[in-house]
């Protein structure tokens, strides 16, 4: 995905309308990320704790001088596995321009249904 600073607000809207949190971490070099968990569940402790995040990593392009295109602001969509005692992490990325917030959420649930439950029973045999 890709963005002119200007535009990337309404993007941004849309993303805290949905209770995405706004993190600067660089975990992928990125210059901010939004952040969601999603599975609310109890962890071995029986602590709170949830089954996977999803996130939208930002890179502003722009900062740099060899930069000479009209979308500065580009996406990193990510989903991350919560650790397990199976397996330290999982992740998934995407970066595809046509892909909407309600997209890559239902694509994240559908990869941690259909692959990462699958995977981790098939660890515990």
């Amino acid at each position: 995905m890709g963005f002119t600073k200007e535009t990337v607000t309404g993007f941004i809207s849309e993303l805290e309308k949905k209770d995405y949190v706004k993190y600067i971490q660089g975990i992928n070099n990125e210059d901010y990320g939004y952040w969601k968990r999603f599975g609310k569940c109890k962890d071995k402790y029986n602590e709170s704790s949830f089954k996977y995040q999803v996130a939208f990593l930002f890179y502003d392009f722009s900062k740099y001088s060899a930069f000479n295109g009209d979308l500065p602001i580009g996406i990193q969509c990510e989903f991350i596995l919560h650790e397990t005692e199976e397996v330290s992490i999982l992740n998934m990325s995407l970066s595809e321009d046509k892909c909407t917030i309600e997209d890559f959420e239902e694509l994240c649930s559908d990869f941690y249904k259909k692959i990462c439950v699958k995977f981790i029973k098939k660890m515990k045999k």
